[in-house]
């Protein structure tokens, strides 16, 4: 009904309201039924949901890489940093302890925030952390940066997990976290 409409008699602007109101309703309706026949779980094709799966396969495979990859060199830091092997060696126990506490803490915040943002930033700044380890003056401040290391790149493997998890339905989830944790195992 439009302004021009008002000067209409009342009995006709009472149907054509009835009218829109019909209209309105039946239209609500349809978008309740495709509200309810709406599948989270399809929204990416099956290669696109591979394709993901690959890409956060490969994100969560820095988290175990970055500790593995800097096993050999060990001996060499003890020589390096004057440091007992004991010292040098906390380093991995300081890494892999934070990488489980961070889950923890980027897990609520993959959630608040979401995945990409999540990972994007953990993977900037595990970055920044990762060469100011090459910089270190000392084995305590070495200590320090991998523990800082080891809490933010579990950004990456939980958020990563999370997306696995948001977009693969129950009877494909296990498969998928299978090819996903694939990487990290191997690693």
């Amino acid at each position: 009904m439009t302004h021009g409409d008002a000067n209409l008699p009342l009995a006709e602007q009472e149907a054509w309201v009835c009218k829109e109101t019909r209209q309105s309703d039946s239209s609500e309706d349809e978008n309740n039924s495709k509200a309810q026949n709406y599948d989270m779980y399809n929204i990416y094709s099956r290669s696109g949901k591979r394709a993901i799966l690959l890409t956060c396969g490969l994100i969560a495979f820095i988290c175990p890489c970055t500790d593995t990859v800097y096993l050999p060199v060990l001996p060499e830091l003890a020589a390096y940093y004057d440091a007992s092997d004991a010292l040098v060696a906390v380093t991995v126990s300081a890494y892999l302890g934070a990488v489980g506490v961070g889950q923890l803490f980027f897990g609520t915040l993959a959630d608040r925030y979401g995945r990409l943002v999540v990972i994007y930033a953990g993977l900037i700044i595990y970055e920044g952390l990762t060469v100011a380890c090459i910089f270190a003056p000392t084995i305590q401040v070495l200590i320090a940066l991998r523990t800082l290391d080891g809490f933010v790149v579990s950004s990456s493997l939980v958020a990563a997990q999370s997306i696995i998890t948001d977009i693969f339905p129950a009877e494909e989830l296990g498969s998928a976290m299978g090819v996903f944790f694939f990487p990290v195992l191997v690693a």
